[in-house]
């Protein structure tokens, strides 16, 4: 849905609009730029942090640098495998 809205495709909810500018400012400091989705099951570390930021308290610090699991789909993905 946000890469839609920030390819300027479509519309959407203004809610997520404060997301648009910052990611329209940013495309503006590179010279060349991709915007793609990705599914979360192609995107294992990325589907851990999302998991991860939903169970843990706002006020909680989250340290990845220290999780061997994380460690483990971070290489994983670079080489395009999964756990399964």
């Amino acid at each position: 849905m946000v890469i839609t809205a920030a390819l300027n495709k479509a519309s959407f909810p203004w809610s997520i609009n404060f997301l648009l500018k910052d990611i329209w400012h940013y495309t503006t400091k590179f010279s060349f730029i991709m915007l793609e989705h990705i599914y979360r099951e192609a995107n294992t570390s990325a589907d851990f942090l999302a998991k991860l930021g939903t169970q843990a308290p706002h006020s909680r610090r989250i340290d990845i640098g220290t999780d061997p699991e994380f460690d483990l789909l971070v290489s994983l993905d670079k080489i395009g495998s999964t756990l399964e």
